[in-house]
């Protein structure tokens, strides 16, 4: 055997020196574990992930999520090492039961829910639709999209101040964290200025309307048509409409009146191709908002 080199002696007996304290360390952090658990009692996980077990920040401008105090380091099978599960014959892997409340945290993050409407219960008392049984068809589309059955999309049209993106984001929220379903919040002038800005990057290609959207669940979009009404927003438009995934359920909110020609009418602000797609992808579900602005009720 050949000797060892004085470089590979000399990281042996740093090393060596090292597992002392690091076996210290080691039992402390195990005590602290401990402790924890005593203080906590993490217990059983649940079969379901709710959004009970989770700590929701508000401070930006989109909800973001981490476990709650007492998930933090796991169920009760995992919490010693850390949300691991050490297997018999085979290296140490993710506990299986904290899995789905991680996936839970992925999909609160990657949906962009506005902080603004978290933890604000939408009135119902004071929603007022347009047509008869207009009430009754949105809670059936609603429950279609939190089931996963196939439903159209959804439009929300009225004059600002209605309620509806309280909806649309309660709905989102509910389909989230109750559902089990993917959401995803998109401003629509935001999304189109994020379009604009990949324009001047020759690091990458200009983005197109879905780059970054999800390719299925429900995809809330707010405030669309409210963007300057050029030949190129209207192109955009028409194109969220045309190259929507299938398996994504579409709900927007608009100023906008689809029925309406004219000023103040989509067709005159987005063009007739977009206008007409609206009808197509949300058929009967166009629920059109009245009642008072209740931003100045308040």
């Amino acid at each position: 055997m050949q000797p060892l080199s004085a470089g590979t002696q000399s990281l042996i007996e740093k090393l060596e020196a090292m597992r002392p304290e690091a076996r210290k360390r080691d039992r402390e952090r195990r005590k602290g574990l401990g402790d924890w658990a005593k203080q906590t009692n993490p217990g059983e996980a649940p079969k379901i992930w709710t959004a009970q077990d989770l700590m929701v920040d508000t401070s930006a401008a989109t909800i973001k999520a981490q476990k709650a105090q007492k998930w933090m380091y796991g169920c009760v099978d995992c919490y010693q090492s850390g949300g691991w599960i050490s297997g018999v014959g085979r290296d140490a892997y993710p506990c299986p039961k904290c899995d789905g409340l991680n996936g839970l945290i992925d999909r609160v993050n990657r949906s962009r829910l506005p902080s603004k409407f978290y933890g604000k219960k939408y009135d119902r008392n004071r929603q007022n639709l347009a047509g008869e049984g207009s009430a009754d068809l949105l809670t059936d589309w609603g429950r279609g999209v939190f089931g996963r059955e196939d439903v159209s999309g959804a439009a929300f049209v009225g004059a600002p101040g209605r309620g509806k993106s309280h909806l649309a984001y309660t709905i989102g929220q509910w389909v989230l964290f109750q559902g089990g379903r993917r959401v995803r919040w998109v401003n629509w002038p935001k999304h189109l200025e994020g379009i604009k800005a990949s324009y001047g990057d020759r690091r990458t290609r200009s983005a197109e309307c879905w780059d970054g959207l999800p390719t299925k669940g429900l995809v809330i979009v707010d405030d669309f048509g409210a963007a300057q009404a050029t030949e190129w927003a209207k192109t955009q438009s028409w194109a969220l409409f045309e190259e929507c995934p299938q398996a994504v359920t579409l709900l927007i909110t608009t100023n906008l009146n689809p029925s309406e020609s004219g000023a103040g009418g989509m067709a005159d602000a987005l063009g007739e191709r977009a206008a007409s797609r609206l009808f197509g992808v949300c058929g009967s579900a166009i629920f059109v908002f009245g009642g008072e602005d209740k931003r100045r009720a308040i």
